[in-house]
């Protein structure tokens, strides 16, 4: 009997494997169809959709990839103050009014306009305010700062009570950048490229097994608390002031509300 037992127990786990794999395999996600994209293209006019993502990904993926989350409606919004002397854009280039590449404009800040990887964790806000500091700092110091910053110590030592909420629950961008003033942040390059001090290293079935980390696995001839760089400031900026603060600082943090359309973004001006 105990033989019939583990035949039929093995059978039985066969079966259920075969379902598994016949349903992963047959499972299209009605947002990552070759036909909802071949009609965003045809409907689209400023963008272009294309794959991004296997057909069958699932919507709990995707939406553990958004991590930010909506902003408290108790919270109070910090403007920057008005630079004594008022700036116009008459006082730029006017070929800037209509277009204008960061990536052009500060040429040695190899930072800006670069691409990083997120993997399966809710990690936008980490990665967009990591960035934005980096080209920042490469663009106040004229390129004597040109590195990457890490999104790793920002998404694991980012502290909300006495929680810590990783890539599961996501943040905002002004926490992240309050975290970088009061605390700083180190270096850190993409992940598994050993660059900085501590270099981005969630990956797929890892995303849960990190905690907050005070030493350099990177590059360890880092020292760790040197490498710390911190903000003098952090503030908002209103949507009217938005242009004029990127020609005279950089490039800035915004968020976005994400429709099922834009898992196939690939290029140009997207409206949903």
């Amino acid at each position: 009997m105990p033989r019939v037992f583990i035949f039929l127990y093995v059978v039985w786990f066969s079966i259920i494997d075969q379902i598994v794999q016949a349903n992963q395999t047959t499972y299209i996600n009605p947002s990552l169809s070759d036909e909802y994209i071949e009609k965003l293209n045809k409907e689209a006019i400023t963008w272009k959709a294309g794959r991004n993502f296997p057909a069958n990904t699932t919507d709990e993926f995707l939406m553990n990839l958004f991590g930010v989350l909506p902003e408290p409606p108790t919270r109070d919004f910090s403007y920057r103050p008005k630079d004594k002397e008022e700036i116009s854009l008459n006082q730029y280039p006017s070929v800037w009014k209509e277009t204008f590449d960061a990536r052009e404009v500060w040429k040695h800040c190899q930072t800006i306009g670069h691409i990083r990887h997120q993997g399966p964790c809710g990690s936008c806000w980490a990665f967009a305010t990591t960035s934005v500091f980096s080209d920042r700092m490469c663009i106040a110091t004229k390129g004597q700062f040109n590195k990457m910053l890490s999104a790793q110590q920002l998404i694991f030592c980012i502290q909300h009570g006495t929680e810590f909420y990783g890539c599961t629950r996501g943040s905002w961008p002004h926490e992240a950048f309050k975290f970088i003033k009061d605390h700083g942040i180190v270096t850190g390059g993409d992940y598994s490229s050993n660059e900085g001090c501590q270099p981005y290293k969630v990956s797929y079935g890892q995303k849960n097994k990190h905690k907050c980390e005070q030493n350099c696995y990177g590059d360890t001839s880092i020292d760790y608390k040197s490498d710390h760089v911190k903000a003098m400031d952090s503030y908002d900026v209103h949507s009217s002031d938005i242009q004029i603060e990127v020609l005279q600082y950089g490039p800035i943090t915004a968020t976005f509300k994400v429709y099922d359309d834009f898992y196939s973004y690939k290029s140009g001006l997207h409206t949903p």
